[in-house]
């Protein structure tokens, strides 16, 4: 088939065409999965079916499409086309007037979203279809059948909205001919193909794929070209979130976990990508071949991504064309060998298809070496602007003796005796940010508008560091500049709202009667240098210093202000230091502004008054302490789980507060009642954290000790201790009030007892438990005791005080190039592995009798591991298995104890600190090896307690914090607690019947008690299913399991597993 047949095919069609070349081949993976070519055809064949039959659809329907980047974008962007509709891409930043704009601009008929906030501030304006519903059970429709006789090349592929000058974005119309040429136009020109081979001769050229990535919104046009020169060519998309996109380190490692080979970039960004690994190259991963685009490609730049040589790129395309011409007009390769002669960056020749005039302002030829303005002229340019017949005659001109038409870039231009051409910058007010083309006159006549000026200007200028920034010149009242920006925030995408506006008493002229732009920006350095005056330090200020612009408020926007991920870096490590907490990288990029971000740090202080109870009264220092990480999370936690009453537990039969820690004890000797509620008396005056609460104090949690303590004891009769539901006799705690702690001792008609323990586990920890019982059972005995020599109190003091110089080290060293975080991919609606605000969580348990846990423990014995060893690397094991992961990190609760302070063994208290543990599974292994190299590491570990989950994460460099959360999961393993009193008194027995989720997506908590061992797996039911809950414990059996026999037969063996 001839090149122009394809063409005239359209995009379905010349899919249609590669499905049958590639069908086995994967067309599209990231983080929602791989699917093949022929995978790819049939959903999107029966996605086609379910569009067809929504009301309203017809026959070139313009269809915008706001949904996530994933391969539920691509099976709907191929199933518009089969469905004869028209696709028009809203980006998610886009505010609501400007989406109400370009659909009504647009004339689109239907809105198809994942959103349910966007669908409910639109649906009053456009039909709006939910692309879960439309998605669901699609296996069961049946696939369109589309023929390849449904010519649709010179139908309209895609309307995409850019930046207008008359203040409303305009339109661009693209047809699928043209797309289908740029596709293969591009990836002759790339991939240095004869630009002559026909259509079906490049295809023949497939023999492995490549994965090329799409980095850009589906709303900037080089996606386009990305998109269709994998999937009409026999390669694999690759989409990159736009979570994965803010974050320098997170895009290398997603670059080198998905490999791939080429990937479109603006040079803004590369360029910061270039800063962060600066000195780390090594750690950095680059495609092979990079496509800039969007900006003029600076030459050091590309100077510097070639020195870069083992890093191994070995192109780089710079690639140059205004929306207009359907993506590209130009391309040059660039390649390693030829960097040391490069001394200009050039756009390169015209790309097959296109012919390029340099034109003086009398539409006249340049003479050579002249700069004129670039026009281009082409069949396959786009059709123009969607309902402005105007602007399309000022900018697409007819040209004589010639069907197709001549497109007016306003970019200047020369052409090269080689014939190459170099692009000189715009000849008109548009300018570009961060890859977005900007009219300043949208700007200003928006502005005009909507806000009441005499008069505006608005201009661009750019910083030391070549960042653009916009400026707004007023005329008239002066106004509050963040209230200005948030009025701007309903008409305006984030990056065309001026990050200043400057308010004068006039707009100066020059002499020839325009305005003077040089004295308009002349006085920006004027009116920028702010005093900081200051007593205590605020967020704000601390933003102005780390982006140098003092002029910045709370309601601006931390990165429309310049800020990058180094910028995140250095405010976490500064709200670290002025606060002492440490805030997710993801929450700030997601904070529209600085007092959102300054939220984000109270919600971690807790200083809502409401719900914490601030208080202003004097406290004593030596009565008080600050509160440990640990405990502060565990109130947070507490406290949402209470406002909110999410916790669900489909398996247990009882229902205990979900923070405290619970604890049912038998004592083989009689218990008195007023003999035990004395030694609790008197256990609360030997230890003060017995008789302690929590308050906020300028909005820092600290741990109070009262000089009176308050006894919560009950002695009950009951029927039948044996059927008595526990749970109906423990309650609540509120953390701010007295005392944290109850005891309820039960007799039965049989004079049978039980003791249940009630603590708050901010208070609490497991191995304060052998403390409480021994002490409490000598005091009840009367048994002499002495003092504690110190408390919870006095190890904080020491522990603040410490050289923590050797854990430091220890710990920087054990979580250097740490690897990303890991969990279970669930079958939830909530696919991010991240527990939502309100989760609800759900427990599925299972037990092994004492017969396996006696083997469990011979063989650990033999092995010289431990328990939690055993356990938690077979969950490593099959965590591997699932996600074809080798190295991940998961939590575990450590005791937390600093083994060089004196007397830390016999305090009470919360120590404990939730760490993580680093796993390698490695394939070619022996399963004794394996077991002990973690009984190694988890040593290691042991030895060197004592610091928190913040100061841990204040020891990385920024890279490793730029790689988010530890784990995904978390394990615990305890035993329950007994001891033989002395003297001939008895035993006691101690066993744990509570539990509480942890703000993980899974938490594993092991028990081992005197008739097995018991599994609680609690898991966010908006991320996991019933069922995928059960697969993993079938999964988990199968491997102790396997793991038991094959230690078991074969004691020495060197077997793999």
């Amino acid at each position: 088939m001839h090149t122009k047949e394809y063409f005239k095919l359209g995009i379905s069609g010349v899919f249609q065409m590669a499905v049958e070349k590639y069908k086995n081949q994967p067309a599209v993976t990231g983080l929602s999965g791989t699917m093949t070519y022929k995978e790819l055809d049939d959903m999107s064949s029966r996605l086609a079916s379910r569009l067809l039959r929504l009301d309203g659809w017809s026959e070139d329907i313009v269809t915008a499409v706001d949904v996530s980047k994933d391969n539920g974008a691509i099976i709907l962007l191929l199933a518009i086309y089969k469905a004869h509709g028209i696709f028009l891409p809203i980006p998610r930043s886009c505010p609501q007037k400007r989406l109400v704009s370009m659909t009504e601009q647009g004339e689109a008929k239907i809105l198809i979203t994942d959103s349910a906030e966007r669908a409910e501030s639109i649906v009053q304006y456009i039909q709006t279809v939910y692309l879960q519903d439309i998605m669901k059970d699609l296996s069961k429709e049946e696939p369109y059948k589309s023929a390849l006789e449904d010519k649709r090349g010179e139908a309209l592929a895609y309307i995409i909205f850019t930046s207008g000058s008359t203040g409303k974005p305009k339109g661009i119309m693209v047809s699928q001919q043209s797309v289908v040429h740029i596709a293969y136009t591009c990836y002759s020109r790339f991939f240095g193909l004869s630009e002559e081979a026909e259509f079906e001769q490049l295809q023949g050229l497939t023999k492995e794929y490549l994965k090329m990535g799409v980095l850009s919104d589906f709303s900037f046009d080089p996606s386009v070209v990305q998109i269709y020169m994998a999937l009409f060519f026999g390669h694999c998309i690759v989409l990159i979130t736009e979570e994965i996109k803010r974050s320098q380190w997170e895009l290398s490692n997603y670059w080198r976990k998905y490999q791939v080979d080429v990937c479109e970039i603006t040079p803004t960004h590369l360029k910061h990508i270039l800063q962060y690994f600066n000195k780390r190259d090594e750690e950095l991963y680059l495609p092979q071949i990079i496509i800039s685009v969007g900006e003029p490609l600076p030459l050091k730049l590309l100077k510097d991504v070639f020195g870069l040589g083992k890093i191994g790129v070995k192109k780089v395309i710079n690639a140059y064309g205004p929306t207009e011409v359907c993506v590209y007009s130009h391309a040059r390769v660039y390649s390693y060998e030829e960097v040391d002669y490069i001394n200009e960056i050039s756009i390169g020749r015209p790309l097959k298809g296109y012919e390029v005039y340099l034109l003086n302002h009398k539409k006249e030829d340049v003479k050579e070496g002249e700069v004129g303005e670039i026009y281009i002229h082409s069949p396959y340019l786009s059709l123009g602007y969607i309902n402005n017949e105007d602007m399309t005659k000022k900018t697409f001109l007819k040209v004589h003796n010639s069907d197709h038409r001549m497109y007016k870039t306003n970019d200047l231009g020369i052409i090269k005796k080689d014939g190459e051409y170099l692009c000189l910058g715009r000849s008109d007010d548009q300018i570009k940010i961060r890859g977005h083309r900007i009219e300043l006159g949208e700007i200003e006549n928006v502005l005009k508008e909507y806000g009441d000026f005499s008069d505006i200007r608005v201009l661009a200028k750019e910083d030391d560091n070549q960042q653009k920034h916009i400026i707004a010149f007023y005329l008239g009242e002066g106004k509050d500049e963040k209230e200005l920006k948030g009025t701007f925030k309903n008409y305006l995408p984030e990056y065309m709202i001026p990050n200043r506006f400057i308010r004068l008493n006039h707009i100066p002229i020059n002499a020839n009667g325009k305005i003077n732009r040089q004295e308009l920006l002349q006085m920006i350095e004027v009116n920028s240098s702010l005093p900081l005056i200051r007593t205590k330090q605020s967020l704000v200020e601390i933003c102005r210093e780390i982006i140098k612009c003092n002029t910045l408020t709370g309601t601006d926007n931390f990165f429309d202000n310049g800020a990058t991920s180094l910028e995140v870096f250095i405010l976490n490590t500064r709200v670290f230091h002025e606060w002492g907490v440490v805030l997710e990288n993801k929450d700030i990029y997601q904070s529209e502004t600085i007092w959102q971000i300054q939220k984000l740090i109270e919600d971690k202080l807790l200083i809502s008054k409401e719900n914490y109870g601030e208080t202003s009264e004097n406290l004593a220092d030596s009565e008080m302490v600050k509160a440990t990480e640990f405990q502060c999370k565990i109130i947070r936690s507490e406290n949402r789980v209470y406002k909110n009453r999410k916790l669900e537990d489909s398996n247990k039969t009882s229902e205990m507060p979900p923070y405290n820690v619970v604890y049912k004890i038998t004592h083989s000797q009689y218990i008195d009642n007023e003999k035990l509620e004395n030694a609790i008396d008197k256990m609360i005056k030997r230890h003060r954290i017995l008789r302690s609460s929590f308050l906020v104090k300028d909005g820092v949690v600290y741990i109070r000790a009262e000089k009176e303590g308050k006894i919560d004891f009950s002695y009950l009769m009951v029927e039948n201790i044996n059927k008595l539901d526990l749970s109906a006799y423990t309650h609540e705690f509120r953390f701010n009030s007295l005392p944290l702690f109850q005891i309820v001792l039960f007799e039965d008609r049989q004079r049978e007892q039980e003791i249940v323990l009630n603590l708050h586990h901010g208070i609490f920890d497991y191995l304060s438990l052998s403390v409480f019982i021994n002490e409490l059972f000598r005091l009840y005995y009367q048994i002499p005791m002495k003092l504690p020599d110190s408390d919870f109190f006095e190890y904080r003091k020491q522990y603040i005080q410490a050289d923590k110089t050797r854990l430091n080290e220890f710990w920087k060293q054990y979580m250097r190039n740490r690897p990303l975080s890991v969990g279970f991919q669930g079958n939830g609606e909530n696919q991010r592995l991240k527990v939502k605000k309100q989760e609800k969580f759900k427990c599925l348990q299972r037990n092994y009798d004492v017969t396996v846990m006696n083997t469990m423990k011979e063989l650990c014995i033999r092995e010289k591991i431990s328990m939690f060893t055993l356990t938690s690397v077979i969950l490593a094991q099959i965590l591997s298995d699932w996600e074809n992961q080798q190295e991940f990190c998961i939590g575990t609760i450590l005791h937390g104890r600093m083994s060089n302070v004196p007397g830390v063994s016999s305090m009470i208290g919360l120590f404990a600190e939730l760490m993580p543990l680093r796993y390698i599974i490695y394939t070619n292994e022996s399963l004794r090896t394996k077991l002990q190299r973690h009984q190694k590491y988890l040593e290691d570990v042991l030895e060197h307690q004592g610091l928190g989950m913040n100061e841990l994460y204040m020891l990385q460099d920024y890279e490793e914090r730029f790689k988010g959360d530890y784990f995904k999961l978390i394990i615990n393993y305890h035993t329950d607690f007994s001891c033989n009193l002395p003297n001939g008194m008895g035993f006691v027995i101690a066993e744990e019947i509570g539990q509480y989720p942890e703000e993980v997506p899974l938490y594993i908590q092991i028990r081992e008690y005197k008739d097995g061992i018991n599994f609680h797996l609690i898991y966010a039911a908006s991320i996991y299913k019933k069922e995928d809950i059960e697969r993993i414990m079938n999964d988990y059996s199968n491997c102790l399991t396997n793991w038991i026999e094959i230690l078991q037969t074969e004691p020495q063996d060197r077997k793999t597993v």
